[in-house]
């Protein structure tokens, strides 16, 4: 299952390598996390496909949270999302929207964020620092406990283009 999981990836990267100028891109960020009375420091890697022109597919394939309750995700939990970046010569702003859901057997965790960003390219290099900024909802239920809070994220990294 997970050779076939690779495989279909790996086509999708390929099929979709340079829609609308994009190329995919693998990157790692870090920032703070508000998500009610609590803050967190995040490091995360992940990546960037293009699907159509400006539009692009998000992932997060490692996410450390640090704070009162530290978490570590690694493969799943972690987040996917869209972008949409305005292309422009030097500095690209991006509209985001990304969700996030873990399950376990009796903890449920979803998250969903609207925000944006910008992204600058750097001339003749192929890495391009970002900053981005989200809002959303978080709702965690863990037996009979239940409770939603607000959430606000900053984040900055960089991004190298494949």
């Amino acid at each position: 299952m997970r050779r076939f999981l690779v495989i279909g990836f790996l086509l999708v990267i390929m099929a979709s390598s340079q829609a609308g100028g994009l190329r995919p891109m693998a990157g790692g960020s870090m920032g703070i996390s508000l998500v009610g009375d609590d803050a967190y420091f995040n490091l995360s890697l992940g990546g960037v496909i293009p699907i159509k022109s400006g539009l692009c597919a998000r992932f997060c394939v490692m996410n450390l949270q640090a704070g009162d309750n530290t978490s570590f995700y690694l493969g799943t939990g972690a987040g996917v999302g869209l972008a949409y970046y305005v292309p422009m010569r030097m500095v690209s702003p991006y509209g985001l929207f990304s969700m996030s859901l873990n399950t376990m057997s009796d903890y449920t965790s979803i998250g969903i964020v609207f925000g944006g960003g910008a992204q600058v390219r750097l001339r003749g290099i192929p890495i391009s620092p970002f900053g981005e900024i989200g809002f959303g909802f978080q709702s965690v239920s863990y037996d009979s406990y239940s409770n939603t809070d607000v959430l606000f994220n900053m984040f900055f990294g960089a991004r190298v283009e494949f």
